[in-house]
């Protein structure tokens, strides 16, 4: 990841006298010491935050993405804190987006068509640029944001640019929103798996019918990736309508088990006394009991060829599952006491069921 700051630009106007070294090799010095100062972050990050102050906004800008873009630096709060303000709130939004340094995105420049000229952005800017973008799609102007992350050609900042925007299209409660935000996922390629999946689950917080969705969704993605993306539509579906007539009966086991448990002390019972419980008050629950962005554990994902059919838990996580009713909702109360960390002694002890006896035991080697 590449991003030649203004001040360097300045260099390209320099004296080519003969004993002066050319401007692309000044370029190119620039950057190592910046590349270097990059490197202090993790030895010294007082020195570093020290040496920060004698650069200029868009040289802190360069270092501190170098940074982020390194899976093994420390991405933390006093990192953004050595930027000034036109920069330190969107440094602190980038701390929770981990895929730019689990994914690496093609390093250099790509060579743009036009140049946007925005009032109080630097042509180089991408940070600036990226969230003036933002901005034109929350006023329903995507042809203007779509205009302003083509004009960047630093390959990592243009793909954020589309992504990050394609995220706030799909945010929209509108007709076609979703169609449009996936036209932006697709100036993606490194983050294309990943924006695909964010704009889905933004799609299913939305009023929007879902038989429509899901047709859009398939229409879309990539063959291979169309069931289970509509898979992922329809669990992300069940955190908002979890007593939907078109919500899987997995998926509202899942929920409702999880909203269920949420009124319910922890103590440790048999599995038979939990589900006489649930189905006792299963017409009391209310869908608001559950949080919308609960995260789910990683105990039931199978790698390589699964022991057990499962399903998506709520999330990319999983779950084993079954195609009788009753049984799967058996595994989803399992699932359910575990993520709530409820007690399940008992359940260990009485079950004789060898999925259930999985999860416990799975379940208890990753806690």
């Amino acid at each position: 990841m590449r991003l030649v700051s203004f001040t360097f630009i300045g260099l390209l106007a320099c004296s080519s006298a003969p004993d002066s070294p050319s401007p692309s090799s000044e370029v190119m010095d620039q950057n190592a010491a910046l590349d270097t100062l990059a490197k202090k972050w993790k030895r010294s990050q007082n020195q570093f935050t020290l040496e920060m102050k004698a650069l200029s906004d868009m040289e802190r800008l360069y270092v501190v993405r170098q940074i982020l873009s390194n899976p093994k630096a420390e991405h933390s709060p006093k990192l953004c804190q050595t930027l000034k303000k036109q920069h330190r709130d969107y440094c602190m939004q980038m701390l929770g987006r981990s895929h730019i340094w689990d994914v690496p995105a093609p390093k250099g420049v790509v060579k743009i068509a036009t140049e946007v000229n925005v009032e109080q952005c630097t042509k180089n800017d991408v940070w600036c640029l990226t969230s003036k973008a933002i901005l034109e799609v929350k006023h329903g102007r995507i042809i203007e944001a779509k205009k302003l992350c083509g004009s960047l050609s630093d390959n990592q900042a243009r793909e954020e640019c589309f992504f990050q925007s394609a995220e706030q299209i799909a945010k929209q409660d509108r007709f076609g929103s979703l169609e449009d935000a996936f036209t932006f996922c697709e100036h993606t390629t490194a983050y294309r798996e990943h924006c695909d999946a964010h704009i889905i689950e933004f799609a299913a917080t939305t009023f929007q019918p879902p038989l429509e969705q899901l047709s859009i969704i398939e229409g879309y993605v990539a063959k291979d990736q169309v069931s289970f993306l509509q898979d992922y539509y329809l669990t992300m579906k069940a955190r908002q309508s979890p007593f939907n007539h078109f919500t899987p009966y997995w998926d509202k086991h899942s929920v409702q088990t999880l909203i269920f448990l949420s009124t319910q002390s922890k103590s440790d019972h048999s599995l038979s006394h939990w589900i006489a419980a649930f189905q006792k008050t299963r017409s009391l629950l209310h869908t608001h009991e559950l949080k919308q962005d609960e995260e789910m554990n990683n105990y039931w994902v199978q790698h390589g060829r699964a022991q057990h059919p499962s399903k998506l838990y709520l999330s990319l996580e999983t779950r084993p599952f079954s195609e009788d009713e009753s049984e799967d909702l058996q595994f989803a109360m399992v699932a359910g006491l575990i993520q709530r960390q409820f007690p399940v002694g008992t359940i260990k002890k009485e079950s004789k069921h060898p999925t259930i006896q999985w999860m416990i035991n799975r379940a208890s080697h990753k806690r």
